[in-house]
């Protein structure tokens, strides 16, 4: 999996924060728990290697926090 990285930004060419904002916006329209559980995934895979600053800047100025916020919570139970 260490090429899922170069995957979401060379391949798809997009930066794997905007794929887990744009997710995020998915789940707040439609409440899909795909979308939780593509975001749980792309986290756990990508790491360190997600730029968590320029992430949870385009979170707040979207106004998905409380999304973001159920994303960390189960993720943090395994849920």
């Amino acid at each position: 999996m260490d090429d899922l990285f170069s995957l979401f930004t060379t391949r798809l060419e997009a930066m794997p924060e905007y794929v887990i904002v744009r997710k995020l916006e998915y789940f707040r329209e439609g409440q899909s728990h795909k979308h939780v559980d593509d975001i749980r995934h792309m986290l756990d895979h990508l790491g360190d290697r997600l730029d968590s600053v320029t992430l949870e800047q385009m979170i707040a100025e979207r106004g998905l926090g409380v999304e973001w916020a159920i994303i960390r919570a189960r993720r943090a139970t395994g849920d």
